[in-house]
């Protein structure tokens, strides 16, 4: 009975262990090619200043 136990959660863990790796490798990759845009300038919308109220033209008020 106890071996039955042992035997089962080792192959869930070795199941978990094999989801673990691909999604690491799937993350690697995905930082890599990240890595990668930014290297190259592929990512504008990371490159270009964030545009706030302070980029507002200046409004003149009338003097009272």
């Amino acid at each position: 009975m106890n071996q039955r136990k042992l035997d089962h959660e080792v192959k869930t863990l070795q199941v978990q262990a094999a989801q673990f790796a691909k999604q690491t490798g799937q993350w690697i990759g995905m930082v890599e090619n990240f890595n990668q845009a930014l290297k190259v300038g592929h990512t504008p919308y990371l490159t270009t200043p964030i545009l706030g109220p302070h980029w507002l033209p200046p409004v003149r008020l009338p003097q009272v």
